[in-house]
């Protein structure tokens, strides 16, 4: 039983970190052309996370991965843009770390229409996984298997007489 409650806290821990650090959930998807930008924002969390960047495209495009300060609602327009990175061709992937509650612009340059896919990592969740498996795993090592604690009150002990 220790062995298993033990199991259990290890894999635990092991699917936290694969989540804090593999970005596995969808952020959005959309299409970029020429003269517009795909902008998201990353969630509000008190952790920075992961984020993934594909795109496709059917001719060779320029895809440019930009920070903002903030965007305007209704243009959705980048104000003080930096420069995360620049891919040229006709698909990539890119992986950075995000700050909590950051702005991101998408642009593309080029002939055609680039298809892009954001996924990003759970943080606040695998930070929660890591320290319930910690826990469970602590549990499994201190706990006493149920035959160690029959045997113990079976055969105690007994007073050693003095000499």
């Amino acid at each position: 039983m220790r062995g298993g409650i033990l199991a259990v806290g290890v894999i635990l821990v092991i699917l936290g970190i694969v989540i804090l650090y593999v970005p596995l959930a969808s952020m959005g998807s959309g299409s970029v052309s020429v003269g517009s930008g795909m902008t998201f924002q990353t969630s509000g969390t008190y952790f920075s996370q992961s984020l993934a960047v594909s795109w496709t495209s059917p001719s060779p495009m320029t895809i440019t991965i930009m920070s903002c300060s903030s965007v305007d609602p209704v243009t959705h327009d980048c104000s003080n843009p930096s420069v995360i990175t620049t891919m040229i061709g006709t698909s990539g992937t890119y992986t950075f770390t995000a700050g909590s509650g950051q702005y991101y612009q998408i642009t593309a340059l080029g002939i055609g229409t680039a298809s892009i896919t954001t996924k990003g990592t759970i943080p606040t969740l695998g930070y929660i996984l890591i320290v319930i498996g910690a826990i469970v795993a602590l549990l499994g090592v201190i706990l006493r298997s149920p035959k160690a604690a029959a045997a113990g009150a079976a055969n105690p002990k007994a007073p050693v007489p003095p000499t």
